[in-house]
């Protein structure tokens, strides 16, 4: 998609016709020392094969040619180009380099930390971890600080130079089982070129008292499975079932694609980048519990420290992105969402069964108060007749005389 890639062999090999992009453009003169200073390029939006009118690849608003235009604009800004027309100046020459290239990783394992923590993250990775257990392994480490932007920012620079086939994130307080890297590999091998996931388990901690030594932080409960061992796309519309901790991403499908961490998101950016990429990747479950999310309870979290609004803010940002172009779903989405709609549709129904029961009982209610009220209005009528009557009027000394013989209490008649 977007490229015109040479091979020893075939239709696109040295003896045929060469189609060039403006990055293989770029490259091979790049080579022999012409280096681009102007561009004037053809735009045409519509190609001269663009026949039959009517084909629902070409036809403007299908679901099919809208996801097709966007799909293309994600790889680069050359979907509406038509010939390349560029103006370059000969330099010295850049010969291709004769070094051996270096070896395939399999993970890059991105760590990021913000704020103030009771543990330092350079600490952490260079003295513990390279320096006590693995002095070979520190020519693998990097540390980079990104002292501008907000909470998207260090995953981008991270992104940018990552060099393994797939990538992993970590908060500095997630905690990961011995098999993680393993559980990954794992899962690439079984299905290449998709977002490997697995399971997380959920544990309330507070920070470590005085008197508590040894660990920045204390459990306060136990550990809880909360999130679905299968990945649902259209479950993860409504809410994310995916700690950023419990996957890795296919970096061939995120650097073609341009799928990178919004910076626009003050929170939910690993949503918005998993459901991005796993709409077009798809997602292998390894159904395995890799990972520890932590939850605080008494230490500045983004659960805490960012209003709802913000969070709800958000959400709609990633869902409005969604909404940009047609979705791409799994196979099975379609019976997913018909047994949802169904079971839906049965459980309005009953709620309105319910309702309109719960409304015609209200108006029977309604009516018997009314039919109360009227008797009770009559009753008032009948006993202000008797008191205004002459002969009530006539026997109330002798009706007082025996309310003092029976020992009553005067009252008024």
């Amino acid at each position: 998609l977007g490229r015109w890639d040479v091979t020893p062999t075939g239709l696109l090999d040295e003896t045929h016709l060469q189609f060039f992009t403006e990055v293989r453009l770029a490259r091979e003169l790049r080579r022999f020392g012409w280096v681009q200073y102007a561009a004037a390029d053809f735009h045409l939006r519509h190609s001269d094969q663009s026949f039959p009118p009517d084909h629902p690849a070409l036809t403007e608003g299908t679901p099919l040619r809208e996801f097709l235009w966007h799909l293309r604009a994600q790889v680069d800004e050359t979907r509406t180009v038509n010939q390349l027309v560029r103006a370059f100046a000969l330099t010295e020459a850049c010969a291709d380099s004769d070094s051996e290239p270096e070896p395939e990783l399999f993970l890059s394992v991105i760590v990021r930390t913000q704020g103030r923590r009771e543990v330092n993250l350079l600490d952490a990775l260079t003295c513990l971890l390279v320096d006590r257990f693995a002095p070979e392994f520190s020519h693998r480490v990097r540390v980079d600080q990104v002292p501008d932007g907000g909470r998207t920012r260090p995953l981008n620079v991270a992104l940018a130079e990552a060099r393994g086939r797939y990538v992993a994130f970590l908060d500095d307080d997630d905690f990961v089982t011995a098999d993680w890297v393993e559980t990954f590999r794992h899962g690439a091998e079984a299905a290449p070129g998709r977002v490997i996931r697995s399971t997380v388990a959920d544990r309330r901690v507070r920070r470590s008292k005085a008197h508590e030594l040894g660990a920045p932080n204390v459990p306060s409960s136990g550990l809880t499975l909360p999130h679905p061992v299968a990945f649902d796309f259209v479950e993860h519309l409504l809410t994310n079932g995916t700690p950023f901790c419990s996957f890795a991403a296919p970096m061939s499908a995120a650097r073609q694609m341009r799928v990178t961490f919004d910076d626009d998101l003050p929170v939910v950016e690993d949503w918005d980048f998993l459901m991005r990429l796993a709409m077009l990747a798809g997602v292998h479950d390894t159904g395995a519990v890799t990972s520890v999310y932590h939850r605080w309870e008494d230490a500045e979290s983004s659960l805490n420290a960012v209003p709802i609004p913000v969070w709800n803010a958000s959400r709609r940002m990633v869902l409005q992105r969604l909404d940009a172009a047609p979705l791409l779903l799994p196979p099975g989405s379609a019976s997913r969402l018909g047994d949802r709609l169904e079971r839906t549709l049965n459980l309005t129904t009953g709620l309105r069964t319910e309702i309109a029961a719960v409304r015609a009982r209200v108006h029977e209610l309604e009516h018997e108060t009314r039919k109360l009220e009227k008797v009770a209005q009559e009753a008032q009528r009948d006993a202000d007749e008797i008191r205004n009557a002459t002969l009530w009027k006539v026997t109330r000394p002798l009706r007082r005389l025996l309310d003092l013989i029976r020992g009553r209490p005067r009252r008024r008649s």
